[in-house]
């Protein structure tokens, strides 16, 4: 009988707790570190001892794994150095953290340690895509007073969350525009079915607006836009940093914005982090 694979699965958000469910359902001997003892972990060990790192044969790190050289743990009160997890890690171990920063790779380098960027994987990042967009739907039903049917809704951008959001904002039957730098963007906005401008002719629309929006992390709603904003326009930013909306002035013209970030991670962990544990799955078969 194969002796099981030993994963752990090193700090991170309830997607973390979610994901090391999924390995252990899926036979691996599981633990968790970094995280409270109170998390609803099934068949998953918990510990705060970095040992259990030194006979891994898969690491999970978590998206975003870490600030200022320390892990990333906001289900735990205790500090992780991340150097000190490299120098436990065997160089025979697969590992994988999500969106990672060039230090992070240069790290685990100087360690002879190959790490692997989970969200560079299309099938990962399309599904948080897609419950990125369910989830800022939720939030903007929640924060409006009228109904989605019939609203003049505007998407900014034409990625892969902008194109899950057309789809399902469809649905509502909303009246919506999508305005794209790219032509190719505007074209597949276009063919499905929706009216479509550039953001140089942003500012045209603005005034009509009940619901934005913006997918694209640079700025696009500064001042002058925001002027253009009706007060009870709610804009809500998707997008990364360093963000698409200036929110010190939207504070100083009084206008409706929210901060939507890491909504997988808020509003359905539990689908998230079963997709990173089946997109590691997968990477690993490549």
């Amino acid at each position: 009988m194969a002796e099981r694979m030993t994963a752990v699965v090193a700090g991170g958000d309830l997607r973390q707790v979610y994901a090391a469910n999924a390995l252990a359902q899926r036979g691996f001997s599981v633990t968790a570190l970094g995280f409270s003892k109170e998390q609803h972990f099934n068949n998953v060990r918990a510990s705060e001892d970095l040992s259990v790192l030194e006979q891994a044969d898969l690491v999970l790190f978590p998206l975003m794994m870490s600030k200022d050289g320390k892990l990333n743990t906001p289900l735990s009160n205790s500090e992780v150095d991340l150097n000190d997890c490299f120098d436990k890690i065997p160089q025979t171990a697969q590992i994988f953290g999500g969106n990672l920063t060039k230090e992070e790779k240069q790290l685990a380098e100087q360690k002879g340690l190959l790490l692997r960027d989970f969200f560079k994987v299309e099938e990962l990042t399309v599904a948080n895509a897609v419950l990125t967009a369910e989830a800022a739907i939720q939030l903007a039903m929640e924060q409006l007073p009228i109904s989605l049917w019939k609203s003049r809704v505007l998407i900014c951008g034409g990625g892969r969350v902008a194109r899950a959001l057309i789809t399902r904002l469809k649905a509502f039957g909303v009246e919506l525009t999508v305005a794209a730098r790219k032509p190719e963007q505007r074209i597949w906005a276009a063919a499905e079915g929706v009216k479509t401008i550039s953001l140089s002719a942003l500012s045209t629309i603005l005034p009509e607006q009940q619901l934005i929006f913006n997918t694209i992390p640079q700025r696009i709603f500064g001042e002058s836009e925001l002027t253009l904003c009706e007060e009870e326009c709610l804009i809500m930013e998707l997008a990364s940093k360093p963000y698409g909306i200036d929110f010190a002035a939207a504070e100083k013209l009084k206008r409706r914005t929210l901060l939507a970030a890491a909504l997988p991670g808020k509003h359905s962990p539990q689908t998230a982090g079963e997709w990173i544990a089946d997109t590691i799955l997968n990477m690993r078969k490549g």
